[in-house]
């Protein structure tokens, strides 16, 4: 009967451990490891215009596998880019320390510090000049450091302002010289300005003084430390003494694709707009891009949510003359990427029109700028205007009663209507309260079950998985049955001698360090570049591919991850060794005269030739020519050349990015016969300006 009994509860063991085993189970899958890969260029950017306040936007390709971010700024004052460190009066303490660390912080962002005498700054415009000495230098008495805050950023490490200091580091008691002619006040470590003196600031541990044409920044000296270098970073890159920017940081998601960026809002006016990028605390860059206003028509744009309606009025001033009919739309896009026009009014122009009215778009949530454009697609005015997010989530169940939180933009939806669905079938009426929470008594089947809240037309779904009826108790047995067999097995293991079986697992390859000089990795890059694009900048993966093929270890090839080889790559740059420029690297010594721009252009095209199938013609008089004009890679161009070019036949010009382009048409506006020769074959259509990734989209056979 006891034998019985075993065998019995036995065959129920195996039958549940049979079940178990066979019940379908979540799979884990492996995740990929991802090499480090980030990539950032500028599609388009500007300045949305509703009169009343301003935005900043830019449209960007990114490719990121690793968290990065962009900091966003609207400047109305211009940036400073030269930055200059006197260096003929004594400093002490940790303030070279100090210096060497932020130096070497500004170099990812081609950021250099130059080293001057104070006499060579005095004349400066639109400079940042550090004075790390022990007290203000002598020179800048009898108003001339007022002269030299003028239309500068003047930084200064030392003593309170009642000391100077010359060239021997003797110190001489000033007394009020310096607080008289700065206007302002210091009292026991505390500073403050006099009636007809600056604005006055704190940014970190500095003190900022702004006047109408400059700013003068005052580092405690008995704070100095080395997360100074830090702190003087961040004040030069987000050039934090201008009180009236706007500052903003946007985390960038894995992504592949393009995605558009806003500022916060602003005053109207002037702006330059700088982008801080940043990528796996490795890669890092900085652009400044100007944004000007548009003083002859402006748009704005005012949502009436919670209605699914959005009233719009615009201005247009002109001049024209003879009356002119626009036929306008209102053209909607999110991430550079056209997702609706709608039909707005139709004015007869001449010199001032103001109409409005209201739309009602086809648009799912998010942010979006809007073109006022006429029936031939142009431009008049943009603005921006955003759709807010809708989210519901399921926070708790009481006796069937189901409560939700919803929320609109993260924030939540208090006092609202919403429409609630259950599983595609039952609606409801709600109403959230201070909360944002809506309540409803529901009795749900078993399984998944879906819940979508609607506030006119824009809505979220969040889904809850209700257990089959009698799980638990199914889950109890299971437990108790394994409870059973444990006991059985100790008492059947009494007395019984126990054996072990020891198994091995195998050792893990250890990781190979491969250390080679630098002029066999030259040799190595010189291969890849004769394999892939001769004398020319190679990217990451080219590298990759290249090393694979010409490198082995103990006769197999080395597989070598993105990641390192960027990081190896990075270095060199950042030790002048290597030119880097919109994803691609080259020896600096093979860069000649020309920037890696230049040569980092011409690579592209020689792309582009390859997957066309097409041969590349070159001339000794241009960079290459297609379809009889003569194309240049923007370097350093003989203007006069150019210029006997030009009488001979058509010319173009490509530039890296807007930004030299527009320096390059603006210099021609100057008095030399040369540039004024340039300038009328430019109106006269013999020359023609455009940037590279405009040339590529229009196509080498496109019309110019």
């Amino acid at each position: 009967m006891k034998k019985a009994i075993i065998i019995a509860l036995l065959l129920i063991l195996s039958i549940l451990a049979f079940s178990i085993v066979t019940m379908p189970q979540e799979q884990k899958i492996a995740e990929e490891v991802k090499p480090f890969a980030f990539d950032f260029s500028i599609n388009q950017y500007g300045i949305l215009d509703n009169n009343e306040k301003v935005r900043g936007y830019l449209n960007a390709r990114i490719v990121s596998t690793e968290n990065a971010s962009i900091e966003m700024m609207l400047l109305p004052d211009q940036p400073k880019k030269e930055i200059y460190k006197i260096t003929d009066y004594r400093s002490s303490g940790d303030k070279d320390a100090i210096m060497n660390s932020f130096s070497e912080s500004l170099r990812p962002y081609r950021l250099n510090i130059l080293d001057a005498r104070l006499e060579d700054v005095l004349y400066k415009q639109n400079a940042i000049i550090i004075l790390p000495s022990d007290a203000i230098p002598d020179e800048l008495l009898s108003g001339k450091l007022n002269d030299l805050i003028e239309n500068n950023v003047v930084i200064f490490f030392g003593k309170p302002l009642d000391i100077a200091l010359d060239h021997s580091g003797s110190q001489e008691f000033i007394e009020n010289e310096l607080y008289d002619s700065l206007d302002i006040n210091y009292n026991d470590g505390l500073f403050s300005a006099r009636v007809k003196g600056p604005k006055i600031s704190s940014v970190g541990n500095a003190t900022v003084f702004e006047y109408e044409k400059g700013w003068f920044v005052i580092y405690n000296e008995k704070l100095l430390d080395l997360n100074t270098a830090n702190e003087l970073r961040q004040l030069v890159l987000r050039e934090a003494w201008q009180s009236q920017r706007t500052y903003d940081m946007h985390p960038i998601p894995e992504m592949d694709g393009a995605k558009t960026f806003f500022t916060s809002r602003a005053n109207p006016g002037d702006y330059t707009l700088r982008i801080i990028y940043h990528a796996n605390n490795s890669v890092a860059g900085i652009n400044d891009l100007p944004l000007v206003n548009n003083p002859n028509a402006t748009l704005i744009m005012k949502d009436q949510f919670p209605s699914n309606t959005i009233s719009y009025i615009f201005e247009l001033q002109d001049n024209l003359t003879f009356p002119t009919k626009y036929d306008f739309s209102l053209q909607f896009v999110q991430n550079g990427e056209q997702v609706n026009t709608v039909t707005a009014k139709s004015v007869t122009m001449k010199t001032f029109s103001r109409e409005g009215g209201t739309v009602s778009p086809d648009i799912t949530a998010g942010s979006y700028v809007v073109n006022l454009i006429d029936q031939s697609g142009r431009v008049h005015a943009s603005a921006y205007t955003s759709i807010p997010e809708i989210q519901i989530k399921l926070i708790r169940i009481s006796n069937n009663l189901h409560t939700f939180k919803i929320t609109i933009d993260g924030e939540p939806a208090i006092l609202t209507s919403v429409k609630l669905i259950v599983n595609n079938e039952e609606e409801f009426g709600l109403k959230t309260d201070k909360e944002g929470e809506v309540s409803r008594m529901l009795f749900l089947p078993p399984g998944t079950n879906s819940f979508t809240t609607e506030i006119n037309g824009q809505s979220d779904t969040t889904y809850y998985r209700k257990p089959e009826a009698g799980t638990d108790l199914i889950l109890y047995a299971i437990l108790l049955f394994i409870l059973l067999a444990f006991v059985f097995i100790l008492i059947k293991s009494k007395g019984k001698k126990k054996w072990k079986i020891k198994t091995y697992t195998r050792p893990s390859a250890a990781l190979k360090v491969l250390r080679i000089n630098y002029d066999t990795f030259i040799k190595l890059f010189e291969m890849t570049q004769e394999m892939r694009a001769k004398n020319l900048p190679l990217s990451v993966s080219d590298l990759r591919m290249g090393l694979r093929k010409h490198a082995t270890y103990k006769g197999a090839p080395l597989f070598i991850t993105d990641s390192n080889l960027y990081m190896l790559l990075d270095n060199l740059v950042k030790k002048e060794r290597f030119l880097y420029y919109s994803g691609y690297f080259l020896p600096k010594e093979s860069a000649g005269d020309k920037p890696i721009e230049y040569w980092v252009i011409k690579r592209r095209i020689t792309d582009y030739f390859v997957e066309k199938g097409e041969e590349l013609r070159t001339s000794k008089d241009a960079d290459f020519i297609v379809r009889g004009k003569l194309v240049h890679i923007w370097h350093d161009l003989d203007i006069k050349n150019l210029v006997k070019l030009c009488e001979k036949s058509d010319n173009i010009i490509l530039f890296s990015d807007d930004n030299t382009m527009d320096n390059f048409v603006q210099g021609l506006n100057n008095h030399d016969p040369s540039l004024m020769k340039l300038s009328l074959e430019l109106q006269y259509g013999r020359l023609y300006c455009e940037t590279l990734d405009k040339f590529l989209e229009r196509g080498f056979h496109g019309q110019v």
